[in-house]
């Protein structure tokens, strides 16, 4: 079924352009030179003694007079016109001039910071368009408490916030630009209705490690904040994906998971398999796995399997029923495991019981936490696959930003759906499951090499994923 040369993760990993790599494999050239090329000058030492001293010499002038050929032609057509070269020296003058005046311009004609640009009608930094946003409509005006001529720079800006609205309207900055909240409402719903850029459809998760641009209106305790297109687009294609794998449980599947009745020891593996299988088609569907090292990719998946396979329970999980519920777009319908018949198979394992009733609790605690948000548990599943400490990885600081991501993209979901009075609190008893989350993976990783000897009955991904050969062998 799998290539034995491979590993199974890369067949999986590179199911759809198998043949594609394959028939891309590079060719071996033959190290002679066909006619009419040239060829290279001897490296070795010894193969320079075949060449006599004439043939050496002028081999060398040949190599040192290539790039002079090349440099003396260029300059002779800067040269050979006296008129184009005036014309182009001059141009490259006025260039020099233009982008000093740009540099003095882009300077805050408030506080002298640097400027990003023109921020209602004048020339100002970032903090001072936000000041000019929440002050300049204020019914109550600021006092100074000098002599209203305050000194506004990036040190002092601060202080003083009459003379720094003061100024701000000297500048020119007017306030009637300032957009009110319905207005903003009705810009967001535009841009909610346009069609996404290009270069958005291509964005990742690192998009929101930039900062963060300050909102105009105060929320109040009781609000949600307001997602941005990209939290939204980003948000959609883990929906996506979700319904595409993960909620897409296929007839083969579905008979291991009804099979509940079976007290079999590879009971558990058999639905591990299919957590799995379906978790590196879903990883596939994000848009950042482009991004990653096929090796890294797999180093992520072997280091991180129990604990988003546990965690894939959690986002099935009912507590109501205490039992899974799979979706299945294929076959139509919820398909329900308890976890109860888990104990069967667990319960012949060494401490299997104990840590089954440790593993309801969490399904509970994570259950409780989430209110029952399928989504905020999966981008918490998500923080937890993208981390930057599983061993062997190549690249740790693109894991590590893209953990750092989808953290903030677990936050802005939460102070959507949330309202601000909860939202922080929400916030961190989600991160705090994963404390637990990885003590019970340890736990199940101990548990399920203490019976390895089942490495020759299991389905080769299994056994590469939880390294059940080398447990099988002690």
């Amino acid at each position: 079924m799998y290539p034995s040369s491979h590993s199974v993760l890369d067949y999986y990993l590179t199911s759809d352009s198998a043949q594609l790599s394959a028939a891309a494999a590079p060719v071996k050239q033959e190290s002679n030179p066909g006619p009419g090329m040239c060829q290279s000058p001897p490296s070795d030492s010894s193969a320079t003694t075949l060449l006599s001293s004439a043939e050496t010499a002028t081999w060398e002038s040949q190599a040192q007079m290539m790039p002079q050929r090349r440099k003396r032609r260029s300059k002779i057509l800067l040269t050979a016109n006296p008129t184009v070269e005036q014309a182009q020296l001059s141009q490259h003058l006025q260039k020099q001039q233009l982008q000093q005046q740009q540099q003095s311009q882009q300077q805050c004609s408030v506080c002298g910071d640097k400027a990003l640009g023109f921020n209602f009608d004048a020339v100002t930094c970032e903090s001072c368009k936000a000041f000019f946003r929440r002050n300049a409509v204020k019914e109550r005006p600021h006092q100074c408490n000098f002599d209203n001529n305050c000194e506004v720079t990036v040190a002092t800006r601060k202080f003083c916030p009459a003379c720094r609205l003061s100024k701000c309207f000297r500048v020119g900055m007017k306030k009637e630009w300032i957009l009110g909240a319905e207005q903003l409402q009705k810009r967001r719903e535009r841009a909610h209705r346009s069609p996404c850029s290009t270069s958005l459809q291509q964005s990742t998760v690192l998009q929101l490690l930039a900062p963060e641009e300050d909102e105009s209106e105060t929320l109040a305790w009781s609000d949600r904040r307001p997602l941005s297109q990209s939290c939204r687009w980003l948000l959609d294609a883990v929906r996506s994906a979700i319904n595409d794998v993960m909620d897409n449980v296929g007839s083969d599947d579905s008979e291991k998971i009804r099979s509940s009745n079976s007290s079999a020891l590879e009971t558990p593996f058999a639905i591990t398999l299919s957590f799995v299988t379906r978790f590196v088609k879903f990883v596939k569907l994000l848009p950042e796995h482009s991004m990653i090292d096929q090796a890294d990719m797999i180093e992520l998946i072997k280091g991180g399997v129990f604990h988003f396979t546990l965690m894939r329970g959690a986002c099935t999980y009912s507590s109501e029923e205490d039992s899974f519920q799979f979706e299945s777009n294929q076959l139509g319908g919820l398909h329900r495991m308890p976890l109860d018949s888990l104990s069967m198979s667990l319960s012949s394992w060494p401490a299997g019981t104990q840590l089954l009733s440790r593993y309801r609790q969490f399904l509970r605690s994570s259950s409780a936490a989430s209110e029952g948000d399928r989504l905020a548990l999966t981008l918490l599943q998500l923080v937890d696959f993208y981390n930057p400490s599983r061993p062997l990885l190549r690249n740790m600081r693109l894991i590590d930003r893209l953990q750092k991501g989808y953290i903030q993209l677990l936050w802005r979901h939460v102070e959507h759906t949330w309202p601000m009075a909860r939202s922080r609190a929400v916030f961190f008893d989600l991160l705090n499951r994963l404390s637990d989350l990885d003590r019970l993976a340890t736990d199940f990783s101990n548990l399920c090499h203490s019976v390895g000897s089942l490495g020759d009955h299991l389905d080769p991904l299994l056994v590469e994923v939880f390294n059940l050969r080398g447990s099988a062998a002690v």
